[in-house]
């Protein structure tokens, strides 16, 4: 299932297990890393607001955001041969779906 952790926890997870991948050719770290992948596509949003918080603590959901991206991103380069085609388009569809798109709407409105 889906976790509630930290958002830097998903890419932590996804970047650890894709690496032991790459160092090792095994499966079990492939298939570990692809699910905490689209584990992470399944997530309502990955640029939140934080409720209540000042201003001052508005760059927080975007580094938290940041790190997931990073994560995602990393993930999918190293477990590309591993991912299927729907896999690939789920997993750029949530980036430009969670981040990009929120990110640069955000950035025009300021």
């Amino acid at each position: 299932g889906i976790s509630n952790g930290p958002k830097s926890f998903w890419a932590d997870e996804m970047v650890r297990t894709a690496f032991a991948f790459r160092l090792t050719g095994e499966g079990r770290y492939a298939d570990f890393a692809r699910q905490s992948l689209l584990n992470a596509t399944k997530l309502p949003a990955w640029v939140t607001d934080i409720p209540d918080a000042p201003q001052a603590q508005e760059p927080l959901k975007h580094m938290a955001a940041s790190f997931l991206v990073f994560g995602v991103a990393t993930a999918f380069d190293w477990l590309h041969d591993e991912l299927s085609a729907d896999d690939r388009k789920a997993v750029v569809g949530a980036v430009a779906d969670k981040w990009l798109r929120p990110v640069l709407a955000q950035h025009a409105a300021a």
